[in-house]
């Protein structure tokens, strides 16, 4: 199957013009009142969100619901305007935020999160809407979560039925989330194999196979810390990356060292992050350095595909995870604001493309 995607290129481009420009976040970071955001944030896409989230969340709270209603509205938009043929690549490439978002309720219910703060760790950009992603966050434990999932059908109750038995057992968070990640990459790839050697599909397959990676580098470097067996981890290693095996995810786990790990990834595309991440991890000990080290590569990485393949699904991706940063970015000065957090170390946390 070959696809065609003049159209939905065009209308990415003309979304693309409504990024914002570097610029504007330190506008952003030298404001002082929410007033004085809003303001800003007038001049942009973001404005109609906004102001319609203010009406009932005044504050910081307001505007950070505006701006997951701008994200949702805009992805969704997208969505509507793809043609039946592109259609199910471009649920493949919003579905991995899907998958994370019912990762971040887990991960809540998991330490006996408040529903808010659930719903502070998931940012609305597939087809689970904020509402429903709330009465996720509103059960009262993972049963219930994986319950509910199965009366809505949903694709991602299969694998969660089948992993709670062995999560009851364990206690272990990875035995729900691993069966999920598989079930979605291999869905996934199976949905793409559909379009053969389409060059759309071979770059959504190459992008989600980085995604694979990308797991499977901070799974090591998590069950590292934790002084876990090679041969108990190796059951948690999701197959089918791109460039990180088996072999180096084994490397990873029985590191020893800080330098052992930067060796494993040496030659990778990922070496790069992993040393800028080794340099945080050094100073705070926490996995969450490289993990913000490697969401800069995927970002970076992403907006590439503006100029590389500009006639392609390439472009899309790139406009998804632009977008979806450009929001995490305007979260953390948000938050930073309503905290008082010190303006480098806001600018520190973005990742500006």
């Amino acid at each position: 199957m070959s696809v065609r995607m003049d159209y939905e290129l065009a209308r990415i481009r003309s979304f693309k013009r409504d990024l914002l420009p570097p610029e504007l976040y330190e506008r952003l970071i030298d404001t002082i009142t929410t007033d004085d955001i809003v303001t800003i944030l007038s001049e942009t896409s973001y404005r109609d969100d906004i102001t319609a989230a203010l009406i009932d969340t005044p504050g910081y709270s307001g505007i950070e619901r505006g701006l997951k209603a701008n994200l949702a509205r805009s992805f969704s938009e997208i969505v509507a305007f793809t043609s039946q043929d592109a259609k199910p690549l471009v649920r493949v490439l919003f579905g991995r935020f899907d998958l994370s978002n019912i990762k971040s309720i887990l991960r809540g219910k998991h330490v006996g999160a408040t529903v808010a703060e659930v719903m502070d760790a998931v940012l609305p950009a597939g087809e689970l809407t904020e509402p429903l992603l709330a009465r996720l966050a509103e059960q009262p434990d993972i049963k219930s979560v994986v319950n509910l999932l199965s009366s809505w059908f949903s694709p991602f109750a299969y694998p969660l039925r089948g992993a709670l038995m062995k999560y009851s057992e364990t206690g272990n968070l990875l035995d729900l989330e691993l069966p999920l990640d598989v079930y979605f990459y291999q869905k996934s790839f199976e949905e793409i194999s559909k379009y053969g050697t389409d060059m759309n599909a071979l770059l959504l397959k190459e992008f989600l196979q980085m995604e694979i990676d990308f797991t499977n580098i901070l799974t090591s470097l998590r069950l590292s810390k934790d002084v876990v067996s090679s041969d108990a981890a190796m059951g948690y290693f999701i197959p089918d990356g791109r460039k990180f095996g088996e072999d180096r995810y084994k490397l990873m786990v029985e590191a020893e060292e800080p330098v052992m790990i930067q060796e494993v990834v040496a030659g990778t595309p990922y070496q790069k992050a992993i040393e800028d991440g080794m340099r945080k991890f050094v100073g705070n000990g926490l996995v969450s350095s490289f993990q913000r080290a490697l969401e800069e590569f995927m970002v970076r990485s992403a907006n590439k595909l503006f100029l590389v393949d500009p006639l392609t699904i390439g472009v899309v991706i790139a406009y998804v995870w632009t977008k979806y940063n450009e929001v995490v970015n305007l979260r953390i000065i948000v938050r930073g604001k309503a905290v008082g957090m010190e303006e480098d170390t806001i600018r520190e946390a973005l990742i500006i493309v």
